[in-house]
């Protein structure tokens, strides 16, 4: 006989409160022996061969006041999360064999390995336990996410997104803020277990929340999602939703109707570059409040999510388990000093800083500047707009700073005065050769960078150009 214990963590988490944890030996359901938050205990019979486990997660999920019945109905029928282990015995000990991992839609991939449940021990020589844990720091609230929202937000994102990019509301258990959202290309396959990430801090959250299916979400979550997330239309294009263009109007320009601000086009922007990389959005729980991110639980909350998203099989079902490797941030206006915090608390990791028009941020150029001294192979890539000064000042002390022989030409390109600083670094090695452009190993999404190889002649030029606007 076999003690088979299975644990999960933060099971006191109400996303997790419904485990349905099924132990099947050679095909016959096997009752649990106790059940304990967060730990079942099975015995698996002697002469037993076979044993499959497989644990669905679902959540008795409510959102306060829209409490409609069969809206309710709908939330609990999602699973947030689904595992599938199989196992041979082998004497006293239960051999990992077979891991099914069940990806959008459904599908099924079999493999070695699953990322989301680990094998702690076949046996244990004195308890003669088998110990498996599932991995249950983060749960996928995708379609949650999607079906609280509301119905114009809703079949907006779901008109104007990305063909080509998938998009993951990751819900935390037991880290903050409780929402990470994640996008990438459709199918990412990193060329190496080592996944390049970049972390956006936008500016200030215009509500608070304190778990991922707050009410709260409602009125402006997926609004604020699809500014960062889609790609600008303009109104001959526009999606039209009950008898309304959602499109660029010319006389509110920059606004889409009578609210939307322009949007950024983050998913477009991840495609286009080319590049094997997964963005993720901590989302504020209010104000700057990002939790988490902003400290040197970082690197660890990232390797969580991209266990997850292999484990929920997205991402990388090539490898047997994925890593972080190139870590970029990247900070819009008042989440400049949260992306230049994180850079802080995780400074030998960070190989990648894109500063969009940051503010305040001139108490932190001189950590910048000190970051990029000492950083190898390190990416700067900024724009500026109302705060163009501050990103020139810090382009400049760079620059100065790695010894850099600068060419530089003006080219106006249009009415305004405000100008955004364009720089990109082409690095010749010693032969003479020349390095592929200097665009972000972390994704190409803004127009200015600085690049550094401390063992390269370095070649530059920069322009400044002005955002386009109508007039």
């Amino acid at each position: 006989m076999i003690k088979l214990r299975v644990q999960w963590p933060n099971a006191g988490h109400p996303l997790l409160a419904k485990p349905d944890i099924a132990v099947r030996v050679d095909g016959n359901v096997l009752p649990a022996l106790s059940q304990a938050p967060g730990q079942h205990d099975f015995e698996v019979p002697d002469g037993a061969a076979a044993v499959e486990l497989q644990a669905v997660f679902r959540a008795d999920l409510s959102v306060g006041d829209f409490d409609e019945e069969t809206f309710e109905e709908r939330l609990k029928s999602f699973d947030l999360l689904r595992m599938q282990r199989d196992f041979v015995v082998v004497g006293e000990a239960l051999l990992p064999q077979r891991a099914v991992i069940t990806g959008p839609g459904g599908s099924d991939a079999s493999r070695v390995v699953h990322p989301l449940v680990q094998s702690v021990s076949a046996a244990n020589a004195i308890s003669g336990a088998a110990l498996v844990q599932l991995r249950t720091d983060f749960v996928d609230m995708t379609a949650h996410w999607l079906e609280a929202a509301p119905e114009r937000e809703r079949v907006l994102f779901l008109a104007d997104q990305d063909p080509d990019s998938d998009f993951v509301a990751a819900a935390a258990t037991g880290a903050q803020p409780p929402l990470w959202f994640a996008h990438f290309r459709r199918g990412l396959e990193p060329p190496a277990p080592e996944t390049r990430v970049l972390v956006f801090f936008r500016p200030h959250g215009h509500y608070t929340y304190d778990k991922a299916n707050d009410i709260r979400h409602l009125a402006r979550g997926l609004q604020d999602l699809n500014r960062y997330l889609l790609a600008p239309k303009d109104l001959d294009d526009a999606f039209e939703f009950d008898g309304l263009k959602l499109g660029r109007v010319e006389e509110r320009f920059p606004l889409i109707d009578s609210y939307y601000p322009l949007r950024i086009g983050w998913q477009q922007a991840v495609i286009r570059s080319g590049k094997p990389l997964v963005v993720l959005h901590p989302w504020p729980t209010g104000g700057l409040r990002f939790g988490d991110a902003l400290t040197s639980r970082l690197p660890s909350r990232i390797e969580e999510i991209l266990r997850f998203l292999q484990g929920t099989g997205r991402v990388g079902l090539s490898h047997d388990a994925l890593t972080l490797g190139r870590l970029g941030l990247a900070g819009y206006s008042a989440g400049g000093p949260p992306a230049a915090a994180a850079m802080k608390a995780n400074r030998t990791l960070v190989k990648e800083m894109h500063l969009y028009d940051p503010f305040p941020f001139a108490a932190e150029i001189p950590f910048v500047v000190d970051w990029a001294l000492r950083t190898e192979d390190f990416r700067l890539r900024m724009t500026g707009a109302n705060f163009w000064g501050q990103m020139e000042t810090l382009r400049r002390t760079v620059v100065a700073g790695v010894g850099a022989q600068v060419g530089a030409r003006q080219r106006p390109s249009g009415p305004s005065a405000r100008a955004s600083t364009f720089l990109r670094r082409r690095v010749a090695a010693n032969t003479g050769t020349t390095s592929p452009s200097a665009r972000s190993a972390c994704g190409a999404t803004s127009t200015s960078s600085i690049s550094s190889r401390r063992s390269a002649a370095i070649s530059c030029r920069w322009r400044t150009t002005t955002p386009w606007r109508r007039t």
